[in-house]
């Protein structure tokens, strides 16, 4: 990375005058007259352009280089007094050493080097390229992983410290936040925990003293020491180190992250901090192990390295990760560490990664999930789910398994997940889906689908229909449409108003498969001149049109008024279908686009928790018991007769109901 594109380099912005067509000469009065007019005029704007340049100059030095000085010093906190009354040896190093520091084995005898350690090494070793790896431990690793690491390394005992200026540590962690600090202290170099993957070079902060990088925007959580990089002995190390003083193990992260943060801003001169895009992003919260995990949406361009944040997400999200699944399955993280596995082989699936803003398809089509059993997939968990529109969107399956014509889901942390282009409108949609649930499954609350933002959510979810059935029905169950939106950065709330309410239509008895069709078309701007457009373009003549040129096409304005009609008749803000006819709908129903304009998944089967993070057990309160198949999203809402043509009767004779759905779809296309 050069340094004009580092974290820390100051960007630069530059000023223009604009292009100026000076005037003909006409006479010489004019022209002496014309010369001032001019020279003032140049004048005032290049004062403009200069005040403009200082300003644009002074906020990007502030955000490329200290973002945290920004913000009011804190003076409150008592390791200030500590730090200041250090008088630091200078440092005799001219740079940071090419050394890399990890630390493993002070938890309990023979430890194993768990894919992640593994990997972590390995891309330190690839990226970094530096002259010596040392592996501080005190118990030694065991298994295949550590000695297949064994020959990048160089082991270095130390003891199990169960204090620090004598207060106690007990806990593994705070006793390797202690070791990383006299490792650099002792040898200078660059630090990394065993779940921090370096992603590029960082030759070009070698020059600098002491750095660390931010977690969370401008520091809102602090500076976080699973990356440090330092020359031995540097002038903040040592403060740092001398305010473990009043290091309280009660306290978890305080003096790993939030104390350096407050620290940091004191000693500008000693120390350099990266943005919080360098290593620590995405971040551990729900948000940002969804980007990471599940995802494929962040491509890592602005960082350096990138912090897995294994103990919130080996719970579930890290849990049965082989080799084989971060090779198939694709999500942004595993899609960026892939080629630390393949070590220099090519790619079997080149373009699985590439991450698109919309669908490629001139008919809107996002993915198609057929999810029937492939041989050729490796049986992982999770496991991948292919997409087949040409998209490459392929998805995962999590603690599913075939049945006779798709998955199953056990209604326990069981679920589909597919991730969409990165720019694809929760206002504009339209999720297919073909599902089968038991004979008298009667779950409330159950989730089918899940379509989400950040900031919210709508809910296909099961609800007891029994009130509105004849009493010979056995709790029968349909489904309702359920908003939830985020009022705050943490809690989740059912919107009431917003409830859909089932209307009597049984999905529990007959365990044969249903279609099912969930359309949201809230957008104002979706124009219905694109209705007609499509109109047109399933004719002939339209066809034709199409392939010559891509010039919008005219349209009658009574046509206009009678496809406006139309919409307003059958198309609500929102609605749901099974079988061709609406089970659900709303036509005030409407997300504020401060809650999110983007889908960032849809969810079968459960979704993700929304009152813990992915480290809590998961909420199966939610969960549904059911089998899926077929799945299709449209970055658009499907007219009422393309929805018609998705909608056989049954799933019960399949081979006949292809045929059926093919013969619709020639009648239809016939009619223009």
């Amino acid at each position: 990375m050069s340094s004009s594109s580092s974290p820390f380099t100051p960007r630069r912005t530059s000023s223009r005058l604009p292009f100026h067509h000076p005037y003909t000469k006409t006479n010489g009065s004019s022209s002496h007259s014309l010369k001032r007019y001019l020279t003032k005029r140049y004048i005032i704007r290049f004062l403009l352009g200069f005040f403009c340049f200082y300003f644009f100059y002074q906020q990007w030095f502030t955000l490329g280089s200290n973002t945290s000085l920004k913000k009011p010093l804190d003076t409150t906190f008592p390791e200030l007094a500590i730090a200041k009354n250090i008088k630091p040896t200078p440092t005799t190093a001219e740079r940071i050493p090419k050394i890399i520091h990890f630390i493993h084995g002070l938890r309990g005898p023979e430890p194993t080097l768990d894919l992640a350690h593994y990997i972590a090494i390995k891309a330190a070793h690839d990226v970094i390229q530096p002259e010596k790896i040392y592996l501080h431990y005190h118990y030694e690793p065991t298994g295949e992983l550590f000695e297949r690491a064994k020959p990048m390394l160089t082991m270095r005992k130390v003891p199990l410290l169960d204090q620090i200026f004598g207060q106690p540590l007990s806990h593994f962690a705070h006793r390797a936040d202690v070791v990383r600090l006299e490792a650099l202290r002792d040898f200078g170099g660059i630090y990394f925990d065993l779940d921090l993957f370096a992603l590029k070079p960082i030759d070009h902060l070698l020059d600098q003293e002491f750095v660390m990088g931010e977690e969370g925007k401008d520091s809102s959580v602090g500076l976080c020491n699973a990356m440090m990089m330092s020359r031995p002995n540097s002038r903040f190390l040592q403060r740092y180190y001398a305010s473990y003083a009043t290091f309280d193990m009660s306290q978890w992260n305080y003096h790993s992250v939030i104390l350096p943060g407050k620290l940091a801003p004191h000693f500008p001169d000693e120390v350099t901090i990266l943005g919080y895009k360098a290593f620590f992003w995405p971040l551990w919260d729900t948000v940002g192990l969804r980007t990471a995990y599940l995802e494929k949406s962040y491509d890592y361009q602005e960082n350096l390295g990138t912090h897995i944040w294994e103990s919130p997400a080996k719970k579930h999200l890290m849990q049965d990760v082989t080799e084989e699944t971060i090779l198939n399955v694709d999500t942004s993280l595993y899609c960026k560490i892939r080629p630390f596995l393949l070590d220099g082989k090519v790619d079997p699936r080149p373009g699985a990664c590439r991450i698109l803003e919309h669908t490629e398809r001139s008919d809107k089509l996002v993915g198609h999930w057929p999810l029937e059993k492939d041989e050729f997939i490796p049986k992982t968990n999770p496991m991948r789910a292919d997409d087949v529109s040409g998209n490459q969107i392929s998805g995962l399956i999590r603690n599913g398994h075939y049945d006779n014509h798709g998955v199953r889901l056990t209604g326990e942390d069981s679920y589909i997940f597919l991730g969409v282009p990165t720019n694809t409108s929760f206002h504009s949609l339209t999720v297919s889906w073909w599902m089968k649930l038991d004979n008298n499954y009667d779950k409330e609350n159950g989730t089918a689908v899940v379509v989400q933002t950040d900031r919210a959510k709508i809910y296909v979810r099961t609800e007891a229909i029994s009130k509105l059935l004849p009493s010979s029905m056995t709790e029968p169950i349909s489904l309702d449409l359920t908003t939830v939106i985020l009022e705050d950065d943490w809690s989740w709330r059912d919107q009431p108003d917003m409830l859909v309410r089932a209307n009597p239509f049984p999905v529990n008895h007959d365990n044969n498969y249903h279609q099912f069709v969930l359309v949201l078309d809230t957008d104002p701007k979706t124009p219905l001149q694109s209705w007609l457009e499509e109109r047109h373009h399933n004719s002939p003549k339209g066809n034709d049109q199409q392939q010559n040129n891509k010039k919008k096409i005219k349209v009658d304005p009574s046509e206009l008024e009678e496809v406006q009609e139309l919409k307003d008749s059958i198309h609500p803000e929102l609605a749901l279908y099974m079988d061709g006819h609406v089970i659900a709908s709303s036509s005030n129903w409407k997300i504020p686009k401060a809650y999110g304009s983007f889908v960032h998944g849809v969810w079968f089967g459960s979704s993700e928790p929304e009152h813990s993070n992915y480290q809590d057990p998961w909420d199966t309160t939610t969960s549904l018991k059911a089998s899926f198949r077929d799945i299709r999203i449209w970055e658009r809402p499907l007219s009422f007769q393309e929805i018609q043509q998705l909608a056989p009767i049954s799933f019960a004779n399949a081979p006949q109901q292809q045929e059926e759905m093919k013969q619709k779809e020639r009648g239809w296309q016939e009619q223009f």
